[in-house]
């Protein structure tokens, strides 16, 4: 089955009004053509932030990319410490990758987009949590099991998400997981922190394609990337995830 991105949206409108959601709902957060022309990459978050309605939005224009382009939390374009983290992030894929002249190319050639469209100040506070979680597992496993989807790499920022998708992969029966690995951030790494935060990659095969799915804690609270402590077990974690795009 295709799917057509006008009715995906037009089903996130209609659900955000069945619900009684009130403060808007987004989608995708780089350019509409990134959902089926893609580098073979997509940043899986869990859900717009916000206590104020602001305009929904299906997804940005040509060229386009959130991370890149827009003000958050009063910081200049791309400077919020989320933004900050995903183009490092992307630094470090593209040095692996070699496929583009630099990593803002890469990153406006990927897929961003929201597990769960509707926003939310913050994810305990989202309004008809059950009802909307059940829709987005419903809208990302036809996104899934479509003809249309063809990634190599789904990054989730967040457990929740890399859970379901994680699970819709298992339930189709043209995926077959062939490993799983977990690899240290780097972040408390240390005599003194008592948690030590890992990253998950599990690989999955169809037919002649690997798709690698990654979990990362949240890049706002764990800035993993470019920082001189962790080095080491960030460069294995990245050497491995975009291992990924060559298999």
């Amino acid at each position: 089955m295709k799917l057509d991105i006008k009715k995906i949206c037009k089903s996130i409108e209609n659900k955000h009004n069945e619900l009684g959601h009130k403060l808007g709902w987004r989608f995708i957060n780089s350019s509409i053509n990134t959902y089926i022309d893609n580098s073979g990459i997509c940043i899986l978050t869990l859900n717009p932030g916000g206590s104020k309605f602001e305009k929904s939005i299906c997804a940005l224009q040509n060229g386009k990319n959130a991370y890149l382009d827009e003000s958050w939390n009063n910081q200049a374009p791309g400077k919020d410490k989320l933004q900050v983290q995903i183009k490092f992030l992307f630094k470090e894929i593209n040095k692996r990758l070699k496929k583009y002249e630099s990593s803002e190319e890469l990153m406006r050639n990927s897929l961003f987009a929201h597990f769960i469209p509707f926003r939310s100040q913050r994810f305990s506070k989202l309004h008809k949590k059950n009802d909307s979680i059940e829709f987005s597992e419903n809208l990302w496993s036809n996104i899934v099991n479509s003809e249309d989807f063809d990634l190599s790499i789904i990054i989730c920022i967040g457990k929740k998400q890399f859970e379901t998708i994680n699970k819709i992969l298992k339930r189709n029966p043209f995926y077959n997981q062939t490993s799983t690995k977990k690899l240290s951030t780097g972040w408390g790494n240390d005599e003194k922190s008592k948690i030590e935060y890992f990253s998950t990659i599990n690989r999955f095969r169809k037919e002649d394609r690997t798709l690698s799915l990654v979990y990362l804690p949240h890049l706002s609270t764990f800035q993993i990337f470019n920082r001189i402590k962790g080095e080491r077990e960030i460069k294995e974690l990245m050497d491995y995830i975009s291992g990924g795009l060559f298999i």
